[in-house]
């Protein structure tokens, strides 16, 4: 009987999910996203993804600027 309880608690939990057709203690399911949020999502993980290898890029021309070809080598093997 406990795991029947825990069963049906687990159940009651999901979202959208229901013991029997007419129970009404379901938690309904939620909306879909919207075109907003989508964009709000997207834009951060752009930039993160943008980042790692931009960062990479001005590191090898920094180096590039200030130090020999050996230094520039070094770097490169670095950033992997």
């Amino acid at each position: 009987t406990t795991t029947t309880t825990t069963r049906t608690t687990l159940t009651q939990l999901r979202a959208g999910a229901s013991s029997s057709p007419d129970s009404k203690n379901t938690i309904p399911p939620p909306p879909p996203p919207t075109n907003l949020s989508l964009v709000k999502f997207y834009f951060p993980c752009l930039a993160l993804w943008i980042s790692g290898p931009l960062l990479s890029l001005v590191d090898t021309s920094f180096i590039g600027l200030s130090a020999k070809a050996g230094a520039v080598g070094a770097a490169g093997s670095a950033a992997q």
